[in-house]
């Protein structure tokens, strides 16, 4: 049966509810509330301050130290093509063959002149020795014993004469021989075997050296000012008199793992692009299995230390949070509780460690791990770990 809305129904029905509820067994005490939660543990770093190099970054590109077109000195047919294209070379190495025979003719032509000039400057000096004998004795004109002279003094002349020929014959004869002028990477073989070669006009094949490696890159004109500010505070050294240790990173290194030095520096700015050319010196030794780091043409990314090292504090960057616009981290104060912090991020050293410029000192103590289940003012329990281990 339906219950009746009216009021007197209404009232009947409470009364009702309020007898059950004072019968024995039925009654309630004091609602209890949920245990106290414990304190949330969450890992801990203690801040350090330690010193960083300030530094600008710039892109340039690998090149080869030295950079040589091959050309024959001397004219002739190629014989023989005696390298592998692309493949690594040493100095002296043999790269072409051009057809000595006819250079080895004209040498054997040379030594034979030298051979008649020695024999006849030996008949001329035997002449003299005569001629001395025959002016004593007064049966020789003075006017014949000059002519005898001449001659004599002709004929020594004409061996140094001819010996200077054989040499150039010699180096016409070596010249056959196009040899590496340097150690590096060849390239491919321009001209094939068979072909006339012309004397330094035809280019036979380039080598680049690629130890030590050269990286050009440009810097602005702000900081060339700035470095320049730096040299006369004596916070910088020169680059034209002194070795500046630059660091290079390729495509996929980690940090920038190559060491070098700037070993030039442009006399000018560049009107056009408000830019200096710079140029930096890297060892690229070749290793165990004929590869090596470096290869010309390569993007590189170069850092240029500006001034001696300051010191700073790095965090993890795990432990940087975000308001809108505003940094935070948090802090755990003495009483284990959670206090956020606004900073001022500064640049990230090593691709891990960021710089905080402000907010932080050391000793403080941040939370980097566990930053999801925390709320500023809550209790928690820290649990002390390294920074070094955090940025992992």
């Amino acid at each position: 049966m339906a219950l009746s809305s009216r009021p007197g129904n209404v009232a009947i029905l409470l009364a009702g509810f309020a007898l059950f509820a004072s019968l024995p067994g039925c009654s309630r005490g004091p609602a209890a509330g949920p245990p106290a939660a414990p304190p949330l543990t969450v890992s801990v770093a203690t801040v350090a301050e330690r010193e960083f190099q300030d530094f600008d970054e710039f892109t340039g590109r690998a090149e080869g130290s030295e950079f040589v077109e091959i050309r024959a000195r001397v004219s002739g047919y190629l014989d023989k093509v005696a390298f592998k294209p692309g493949s690594f070379i040493k100095k002296d190495d043999l790269l072409f063959q051009i057809d000595p025979r006819p250079y080895q003719a004209i040498l054997e032509q040379a030594e034979a002149q030298v051979a008649q000039a020695k024999a006849r400057d030996q008949r001329l000096r035997a002449d003299l020795e005569r001629a001395k004998l025959l002016l004593a004795k007064k049966t020789y004109t003075q006017e014949e014993f000059d002519k005898v002279v001449g001659e004599a003094a002709e004929a020594s002349s004409g061996i140094l004469a001819a010996e200077a020929v054989v040499k150039q014959a010699r180096l016409n004869l070596e010249f056959t021989q196009i040899k590496a002028p340097v150690s590096g990477i060849v390239s491919r073989d321009l001209v094939n075997a068979g072909n006339l070669i012309s004397a330094d006009e035809t280019l036979l094949t380039t080598i680049a050296k690629y130890d030590p490696m050269f990286v050009y890159y440009d810097i602005d004109e702000r900081v060339v000012l700035k470095i320049l500010d730096m040299i006369r505070e004596g916070t910088f050294k020169s680059a034209r008199e002194n070795r500046v240790p630059i660091t290079m990173a390729l495509g996929n290194s980690k940090g920038f793992p190559f060491e070098g030095f700037v070993n030039f520096v442009d006399n000018r700015i560049d009107p056009t692009t408000g830019t200096m050319r710079i140029r930096g010196e890297f060892a690229n030794p070749l290793e165990e299995n004929h590869s090596m780091a470096i290869a010309p043409g390569m993007f590189c990314r170069v850092r240029l230390p500006l001034g001696p090292p300051t010191k700073a504090v790095a965090i993890s960057q795990r432990a940087v949070m975000s308001d809108q616009d505003r940094k935070l981290v948090f802090v755990v104060n003495d009483k284990n509780e959670v206090e956020p912090r606004p900073v001022t991020l500064g640049r990230i050293e090593d691709d891990k460690l960021q710089i905080v410029t402000a907010g932080l000192k050391a000793g403080d103590r941040i939370i980097v791990g566990g930053l999801m289940r925390v709320r500023p003012g809550a209790k928690v329990e820290p649990k002390p770990v390294e920074m070094s281990i955090a940025v992992k």
